[in-house]
Parts: structure tokens; C-alpha cells; sequence
């Protein structure tokens, strides 16, 4: 592998680990505050609330695939302020049958960051153009119907709950932060003051949905305060023990890969490959376009020349009355020839040492290196086309002579195709 290789291929897996080594590090350094997954033991997770249930003895798991996996029957999806994965259409659709069938969702779901309309209005162009289906402006409130209204307001209140069929809830600790706008006429608030409902539950189809505008309740910080935690309780168990409790945890980023393909589209290491990619056919691609201008020598190539290089030669040599080059580029042509066929040393082709040696050719008046010295006479001396023709016919005449011969040594049948003046080495 030559040096300018090992440098680009140097510089591709050196971009490979400096991609990975910053995203761990940014993974790292990403601040768990913002992440109110059960897997965060931060003030604004919850993951106390999935230890509690699991002490109970609570049939609690998370689920860490998108919505449109949703098979379990007779099973509560705990969604607590999603967002850090776009919902898709289809999810929505999904979740939307899946309650139908007699399931039940409840939602924690907060303001989250304020988004500009025109950055709204950006990703719902990009959604359209790119047809991904996903779009951060899709919430499984807005899904509902529900809207959030924001107060800059960070202290807490207490709110009185009632739940038909719950007995011995008291007041619920809740953040000024947000409301619910208004009660649609599907739903039913459970819990409000002035600012706007707080609590709401609609019945669709044979199942039923619970939003709270508030998700820092079942929050490690806040799980425990008031009756909090006999609300959440609430809101899980219903009228009865659900077959399953399931924590939604791929909204927040914490996704179960079915195979190596998904998990690699979903994971950083499909931004890594992507770059290899990128960097592999930029480098091939500028290894062809060098290749393909490399500079090509006009002398013949060792061995037998392509018919096109040699009219191409002819012509040169005939356009520009070059006998003696071009005497001189079929003798050297014919002396490596015949230094093969009869296994002589180029040099010797000249010298009287070639009278004595297998394999030797004498024609007319005259043997093999005389015909070479006269050939290299005539290169050296002016131009004489019609001495220079017939030098090379005797050469063509040689080569075809110890081929004969070379034949001849291969059985008697041979022999009488032999030329008169070819002598057996």
C-alpha cells in the first residue's frame, strides 16, 4: 500500500474515533434533568415510582419500542412527558386502536421547551418533504385534542382530586407551570383551580386516557409529596389489577433494536458509518480520477506491441522520413525476440561468439551478427529507405528462420517445412 493510501486511510478511521469518542462524551455530558425516564435517578426522574410498583409486586416493564408494536391486551402505557423521539402518524393511529380494544393510557405531559412558529412551520416542511412520517409537533395530547397553556410560574400548589370510586384521596401537590386550555366536551376535569383544569379523562371506545398537565408529579422529586403518589396509584390500578404496566421509554430514547440494522439506523454508530462511507468513496473516487490521468508513455510495452501502437508508430515514422528510427525501433524490437528464441545475451547477438552457439541462423552470405552490425550501420548512417526496408525484411526473414528451426527440433515431420538455409543448432 503506497504512503498516500495509509495517509488517507489514516485520516477516515481517525474521523471514525473522533466521531465516536464525541458522542460518548456528549452522551455523558447530556444532562439527565431533561429526562424524566424510569431509568434516571435525577429529581426529575422516575424511576422511585417504577421501584415502588415493583415492590408492590406490580406487573411493571418498559417498553422500549415505537407504539405500533402494541400487542398486550388489558394493559396501562404510562407516557410521562415524551418528546425526545418524534411521533409518527402511525404510532398515534396505533395507540389510538390499541385503546379502543380496552386498554387504558395515561399521560404526564408538560409544556417542554417554547417552540417558535416559524420552526414549526420549518419541521413541518422538512416532515413533507422528506415523507419520514415524524414530526416533533405531534404529541399525544394534540393526538387528543388537548392543548397546553404556559405561566411563568415555577411555585406548587395543592389540588383536590376526586376520582369516582377512589376513596380517601386527598390534596395532590401540582406546579403552576401549565394548564390544560379548556375541557373539551369529551373529556371530564377531575382536578382544576383558576388558571385551567389540571386533570382530565375521556372514554374512547372501550378504553379510557388520563392527562395530566403536570409531569413533575410522579417525578423522584415530587412522587412523594402530598397524596401524589395514591394518585398515580390511582390513575394505574383503575377499577382493577392490570394484566401489565408499561413505562413508555422509546420517546425518551432508550429504544430495544430488533436486529443489528435497526439498532444501528437508531443509534449514533449510523452516523459513523454514514462518514466512512462518505470518506471512502471520496477516496476511491479521487484514486480513479488520478489513475485515469496518469501519464502514458508512447514507447512500445515489453512483449508484442498492439496492433494500434504500431501503425501509429509506422505512421509517425513514414510522415516524418525516419527510416533510421525507425531501423532502429524494429531492431531493438527483433534483437529482444531473438534473444529469447535462441537464448543468447542481447549483447552477444553482435559479437563472432554467435557463429559458435546453438541455435544460430546463417542466410545468403552472411550470419546472424553480421546482419545485426549491418543494421546498426545503417541506423548510424544517413537515411536510405530502400537499404533501411530491406534490412528489416531480413530481420522478419531471421525470426521466421530459427522459429523454423526451434520446430524442427520437435519431431522429423517438422523438418521438411524447414527453410534450405536453416542448420540444425
Amino acid at each position: 500500500m503506497s504512503s498516500r493510501r495509509k495517509v488517507v486511510w489514516g485520516l477516515i478511521l481517525g474521523m471514525i474515533c473522533m466521531t465516536a469518542i464525541l458522542s460518548l462524551a456528549l452522551r455523558a455530558l447530556r444532562p439527565q434533568s431533561s429526562i424524566p425516564s424510569t431509568y434516571s435517578a435525577h429529581p426529575s426522574g422516575s424511576k422511585a415510582l417504577y421501584l415502588v410498583l415493583q415492590e408492590l409486586g406490580l406487573p411493571v416493564e418498559r417498553w422500549q419500542k415505537a407504539l405500533y408494536r402494541l400487542n398486550a391486551e388489558h394493559a396501562v402505557l404510562v407516557m410521562i412527558d415524551p418528546g425526545r423521539v418524534p411521533f409518527s402518524p402511525r404510532e398515534i393511529r396505533k395507540l389510538k386502536e390499541w385503546i379502543r380494544k380496552g386498554n387504558r393510557l395515561v399521560l404526564f405531559e408538560g409544556p417542554g421547551p417554547k417552540i417558535p412558529e416559524a420552526n414549526r412551520q420549518k419541521d413541518r416542511d422538512h416532515t413533507r418533504r422528506s415523507g419520514s412520517g415524524r414530526t416533533r409537533n405531534i404529541t399525544p395530547a394534540r393526538a387528543f385534542g388537548l392543548t397546553l397553556k404556559r405561566f411563568p410560574d415555577n411555585s406548587r400548589r395543592a389540588l383536590t382530586v376526586s376520582i369516582p370510586g377512589v376513596e380517601g384521596l386527598g390534596p395532590i401537590s401540582v406546579s403552576n407551570k401549565a394548564r390544560w386550555k379548556k375541557t373539551p366536551k369529551e373529556w371530564t376535569s377531575l382536578a382544576g383551580d383558576r388558571l385551567g383544569p389540571v386533570l382530565l379523562v375521556r372514554k374512547l371506545g372501550k378504553g379510557t386516557v388520563a392527562a395530566l398537565s403536570d409531569p413533575t408529579v410522579p417525578s423522584n422529586g415530587n412522587v412523594a409529596r402530598a397524596h401524589n403518589l395514591r394518585l398515580v396509584l390511582a390513575l394505574l390500578l383503575g377499577k382493577g389489577r392490570p394484566a401489565q404496566i408499561l413505562f413508555d421509554e422509546y420517546h425518551h430514547g432508550y429504544i430495544h433494536a430488533e436486529s443489528l440494522s435497526s439498532y444501528v439506523a437508531s443509534s449514533v454508530f449510523s452516523w459513523i458509518l454514514l462518514q466512512a462511507l462518505v470518506g471512502m468513496v471520496l477516496f476511491f473516487y479521487s484514486s480513479r480520477a488520478r489513475l485515469s490521468g496518469r501519464y502514458q508513455q508512447l514507447s512500445a510495452p515489453r512483449g508484442r506491441s498492439p496492433m494500434e501502437h504500431v501503425e501509429s508508430m509506422a505512421n509517425i515514422f513514414e510522415s516524418s522520413k525516419a527510416s533510421s528510427v525507425a531501423l532502429e525501433a524494429i531492431l531493438a524490437h527483433s534483437i529482444g525476440q531473438l534473444s529469447r528464441r535462441t537464448g543468447l545475451d542481447p549483447k552477444d547477438l553482435a559479437s563472432d561468439s554467435v557463429r559458435h552457439a546453438p541455435g544460430t541462423w546463417v542466410g545468403g552470405h552472411e550470419d546472424l551478427a553480421g546482419l545485426v552490425a549491418e543494421c546498426r550501420r545503417a541506423v548510424s548512417s544517413p537515411d536510405d529507405p530502400e537499404k533501411a526496408l530491406g534490412l528489416a525484411r531480413r530481420l522478419a526473414e531471421a525470426r521466421a528462420a530459427i522459429d523454423q528451426t526451434r520446430l524442427g527440433r520437435l519431431g522429423p515431420g517438422l523438418r521438411q517445412n524447414m527453410p534450405g538455409r536453416a542448420i540444425e543448432g
